[in-house]
């Protein structure tokens, strides 16, 4: 597992003593790779931002946990080298490529076209025109229109007992004999680690087939469930009084605001932490999608709340944004 963080803290003081910290922290994720085959290194990209607003009598805090993908297992990685090899082609360009080939190992290049570039990944249903070779150009292993969200498969008909040495090159075109729109060159001969929905460039793998018979797919159900753990805590001097907190999801229609109710009329002392309901999703292994979860919590000082006198409040923030 890779897990780096980089804090940028702000401090702002104003003349009502309230104090403003913002921090960010970028998490990168890649649990399980090489520890075993049967399991699938998940792919985690995720930003956090985190701001709490405190006075001397009032301080509280929201933490959201980076999420936690689903343990899978299904046979997966490499072995021995490949005979075929299956990729679906998602377009766009070669940023979106996410897996663990050394830099030496893997290029990908857009090329400029009539059309300014790949296709986007939303032209679902558009074709191009593809061609995958061993990079000395010897052998083609596939040629043919493709669709985007469609598959192409090389060496489909098993011609060739093993893909050369496992260096392709994959060449987009708009139509057969147009403009090239992207190159992809990769080593695939398992010195580094292969998964599949590892992407590279416009082409993702969704199966293959190695020289000792043994097959690797894409299983029916790519849905898993991801977890985020939520904690409330009084980082100051002075009881709190829990008030309200709401929970934004873009994978959500409407506010989440069933956590009011759980942390309504709850008393912190200071130091105190409590554990909320952990907010659960659904994510699919074959599509890297962009999640953004927003929490944010109200409290009041406690002696006044109980004076009915609710002037001294305080609220705090945490949001993540990444890929899964």
């Amino acid at each position: 597992m890779k897990s780096t963080a980089i804090f940028l803290v702000l401090y702002t003081t104003y003349s009502t003593s309230v104090v403003q910290v913002s921090a960010q922290e970028a998490h990168h994720l890649r649990g399980g790779a090489r520890l075993t085959p049967s399991y699938l290194y998940s792919r985690l990209i995720f930003e956090e931002n985190k701001i709490d607003t405190f006075t001397n009598d009032c301080s509280v805090g929201v933490t959201l946990s980076c999420p936690t993908p689903e343990v899978i297992t299904f046979d997966n990685d490499c072995f021995d080298p490949f005979q075929v090899i299956t990729f679906r082609y998602n377009s766009g360009d070669c940023h979106q490529s996410e897996n663990l080939q050394n830099r030496h190992d893997f290029t990908c290049t857009d090329s400029n076209s009539s059309r300014g570039g790949p296709i986007i990944p939303s032209s679902a249903g558009s074709n191009s025109y593809i061609v995958v070779t061993s990079q000395s150009g010897n052998e083609t292993y596939f040629t043919g229109s493709v669709a985007v969200g469609e598959e192409y498969t090389v060496n489909a008909n098993e011609g060739y007992d093993q893909l050369m040495i496992a260096d392709l090159t994959i060449t987009i075109f708009e139509t057969e004999g147009g403009n090239r729109i992207q190159t992809t060159e990769l080593r695939l001969d398992c010195t580094n680690p292969l998964f599949l929905f590892d992407r590279f460039g416009a082409s993702q793998v969704t199966a293959w087939k190695e020289i000792s018979g043994r097959v690797v797919t894409t299983p029916d159900d790519t849905t898993r469930m991801g977890t985020i753990a939520l904690t409330v805590n009084n980082p100051g001097t002075s009881p709190i009084h829990l008030v309200e907190m709401t929970l934004l999801s873009n994978i959500e229609d409407t506010p989440i605001t069933y956590y009011t109710s759980e942390v309504n009329d709850t008393v912190l002392q200071p130091t105190d932490e409590i554990s909320l309901t952990n907010y659960q999703f659904e994510y699919d292994l074959a599509t890297k999608t962009r999640y953004l979860v927003f929490a944010t919590i109200f409290a009041e000082h406690l002696a006044e709340a109980e004076a009915d006198n609710t002037n001294t409040q305080c609220n705090s923030f945490h949001t993540i944004e990444g890929l899964l």
